[in-house]
């Protein structure tokens, strides 16, 4: 949880790292307690599209989730590519700023779904 990327703040901006924090504690993911989170695939099913599914770990709470994935041909191996999906960050007990949990936040509420995406890269 080390690695949280915040890309759509210039990286130079003092306000890209303050967010950076911000996610990291215990508003959110809190990165001290909670250092990783993990994905166990269960099943990948094979079609006119890839679909992966498995078990999603975040803050030592498991959920099963389903995503597609594009598999590309390296000269050196293989790339896996998630297409970008959205998680609902409540199911991990990150409650901060939830319309779900607070009513009275008016238009100062965050958004309960954050987007994932990733690449993997298998070499020979």
């Amino acid at each position: 949880m080390n690695s949280i990327v915040v890309l759509d703040i210039p990286a130079d901006d003092e306000y890209n790292a303050k967010l950076v924090g911000h996610l990291k504690n215990g508003d959110f993911f809190d990165v001290e307690n909670n250092p990783t989170a993990t994905f166990q695939i269960k099943e990948v099913v094979n079609g006119d599209t890839t679909l992966v599914k498995g078990d999603l770990t975040i803050k030592g709470i498991t959920k099963t989730i389903e995503f597609l994935v594009t598999l590309v041909q390296t000269e050196t191996g293989i790339e896996l590519i998630g297409d970008a999906f959205k998680i609902d960050r409540t199911e991990y007990n990150i409650q901060y700023k939830s319309q779900k949990f607070f009513d009275d936040l008016k238009d100062k509420f965050i958004d309960d779904a954050f987007e994932i995406s990733f690449k993997v890269s298998a070499t020979k």
